[in-house]
């Protein structure tokens, strides 16, 4: 007799839990999109239809599905209860996708689920440098799918030097190039690749100064005078010369990188800005961290703040909005790493940490980075 072992994770086979969930949210999907069978679809109600329609208040939450109060263990096992529950908590796009691809979706993300706590990773290459690093920069050069493999990034060390490291070739050998940018005479704070084509490099540090970089031939190409230490620099999603950079003293400046002028500017009205952000989902909302206070400004009024709310007691020192939902803002103080939803009380994430280097989110899954103590924390962060 011969015994086979089969891989159930080569298969893609879902666990017996997990075949509970992917059969309970396909149902739920096909009764929101059909309307049938009729019984299951009279008890299933957004959080705007069990409020009222006539209520005058409208939150981020309408749309999601209303999940009954229950007392009991066997109440909160009910079709009503554990389906929306489980429905809500899903990347925002699963729920609009037609039912054909619905499936196919729910699949992966379920098994992507499972996989948390066993992140597997391959070292690609060891990069050394010649002082301690404050800040780091991805380049979209970067390619790891096709060959020749390319990896390009930029570090700022402490000794006021901007370092952009270049590899090509394979994993094991291979060419690495090491271009110094000197200009800057205090500390950098924060880098970022964008641009025409992403082949410039915007940094920013206490000197008071933004200076544009050409990252194809690391030549310098503009100086930006501020009237603070510049904390935070970012580029716009979608206009390829639109450039954010925010001071310590709470203003933030919106630059034209081609005419080198700026455009327009926001104060939060709290001074001591750590850092900032510009969503990538909605290019009118920006996202500051100030002592203990993550402040989120409409670009598109310059009156006042949108939310003003305490994070840290410990200080902020980054924030960072979500690649996948528009409404998670990261935030980390020297200890905790926090994930605030907006228009929500309750945090998703908040987590004590020996002590924090940065937070970076996955560029397409919900997934939340930081670096702690020697080592990379991950976590999924879904809607509340």
């Amino acid at each position: 007799m011969t015994t086979h072992l089969i891989c159930c994770r080569r298969l893609e086979w879902l666990s017996a839990d997990q075949l509970v969930s992917y059969h309970t949210l396909s149902l739920l999907h096909k009764v929101r999109r059909s309307g049938e069978p009729e019984e299951l679809a009279a008890g299933l109600a957004t959080v705007a239809e069990a409020r009222g329609r006539d209520r005058d208040v409208v939150t981020r939450q309408d749309h999601l599905l209303h999940v009954p109060r229950c007392r009991t263990e066997m109440g909160r096992r009910r079709f009503q209860c554990r389906g929306p529950a489980a429905y809500n908590a899903l990347p925002p796009d699963l729920p609009r996708l037609p039912p054909h691809l619905f499936g196919c979706r729910l699949r992966r993300h379920l098994r992507e689920d499972s996989e948390t706590g066993k992140l597997q990773h391959v070292s690609l290459h060891e990069f050394h440098h010649d002082s301690r690093v404050r800040c780091l920069a991805w380049s979209g050069e970067t390619n790891l799918a096709e060959v020749p493999r390319c990896l390009k990034f930029a570090a700022a060390g402490a000794d006021h030097c901007v370092r952009v490291y270049v590899h090509t070739g394979p994993t094991e050998g291979g060419s690495l190039e090491v271009h110094p940018l000197v200009g800057h005479t205090d500390y950098i704070n924060d880098l970022s690749f964008g641009g025409p084509d992403g082949d410039t490099l915007a940094s920013v540090g206490d000197d008071l100064t933004c200076r544009l970089w050409n990252a194809a031939d690391f030549t310098p190409l503009a100086c930006i005078a501020s009237d603070g230490p510049c904390m935070s620099v970012c580029w716009h999603a979608e206009e390829q010369y639109q450039l954010l950079v925010a001071a310590a003293s709470g203003t933030v400046t919106f630059y034209n990188t081609e005419t080198r002028a700026p455009v327009s500017a926001l104060h939060t009205g709290v001074t001591g800005l750590a850092g900032a952000d510009w969503s990538p989902l909605d290019s009118l909302r920006v996202a500051t961290v100030h002592d203990s206070r993550l402040v989120t400004l409409d670009v598109s009024r310059l009156s006042k703040p949108e939310t003003d709310q305490e994070v840290h007691h410990g200080g902020g020192q980054k924030v960072r909005f979500s690649r996948t939902a528009k409404q998670h803002v990261a935030t980390c103080s020297l200890t905790q790493v926090k994930v605030t939803q907006l228009g929500v009380h309750q945090a998703p994430l908040a987590e004590d940490l020996m002590a924090v280097g940065g937070i970076s989110w996955h560029s397409v899954l919900p997934y939340l980075l930081a670096g702690s103590d020697r080592k990379l924390v991950v976590w999924r962060v879904a809607l509340i």
